[in-house]
């Protein structure tokens, strides 16, 4: 069973990578922020994992 921790980054996570990906094709500055802020909580979530 996940702990909270790790289901609040995963949804964090989650949520910026969709967000980068609605604004991809049209907004690309938006796009790199959200990518960049997805990338951040994907690396925090492969530190805090135990997997």
């Amino acid at each position: 069973m996940m702990d909270q921790t790790l289901k609040d980054l995963l949804d964090m996570a989650s949520l910026y990578g969709l967000l980068a990906k609605r604004y991809e094709y049209v907004d690309p500055q938006k796009h790199m922020h959200f990518e960049l802020l997805h990338l951040k909580y994907v690396d925090q979530l492969e530190r805090n994992s135990k997997i």
